[in-house]
């Protein structure tokens, strides 16, 4: 499946980037009233002192946020800082459930302030720079030019060789549940597997 990424940075420590993937991701929800689990981000440590922020999208195809948010970044930036700030729950060198935490960066936790997280996003409000795309890395077939249908159909095949196993004798094999029916990538019809 492809998938869009963004990569931002470097920042000068893992806070910086930490709270400026914080900002986005609150930033973006703001402005696309998307749930909390619609981008994801990591941290890429490349030294002691750079660190980047790679968003991406979790959804097998894409939703469509990253781009939007390209689109309108000035906005995803400003409406970010603006939430950020506007929390009454905790003090501006913290950060609380109200404005930045969640369950999904808890281990980032006692990294997050609100105003780390409004200095970035007002450092990064501006154009955003396309540098270059990161070509897709599509399935490579099985082995001798098969039927697979995905790189894990071609490793199970190429294992299954590799240890002197039989191949499957039925690909994408209809099982009949009663009823109703599935259908297997793969099966040995007369061993019932």
């Amino acid at each position: 499946a492809k998938s869009n990424v963004l990569l931002i940075g470097p920042f000068g420590s893992e806070a910086e980037a930490v709270n400026a993937m914080s900002g986005l991701l609150v930033g973006a929800a703001q402005v696309f009233d998307m749930g909390e689990s619609e981008l994801e981000g990591l941290i890429l440590p490349e030294s002691e002192t750079s660190f980047r922020v790679l968003l991406y999208d979790p959804v097998p195809g894409g939703s469509g946020f990253l781009g939007q948010m390209c689109k309108h970044w000035r906005a995803v930036c400003v409406r970010g800082h603006e939430f950020i700030e506007s929390c009454t729950n905790c003090p501006a060198d913290k950060a609380c459930y109200g404005c930045l935490k969640h369950y999904r960066n808890q281990q980032y936790h006692d990294q997050l302030s609100r105003a780390l997280a409004c200095k970035m996003l007002d450092e990064m409000t501006g154009d955003v720079v396309r540098e270059h795309d990161i070509p897709a890395i599509t399935h490579t077939g099985a082995p001798g030019g098969g039927e697979a249908e995905s790189d894990d159909e071609t490793l199970l095949e190429r294992t299954l060789a590799d240890r002197g196993f039989p191949l499957p004798a039925e690909r994408q094999y209809t099982v009949s549940l009663g009823p109703k029916s599935s259908i297997a990538d793969y099966a040995y019809p007369e061993q019932n597997v």
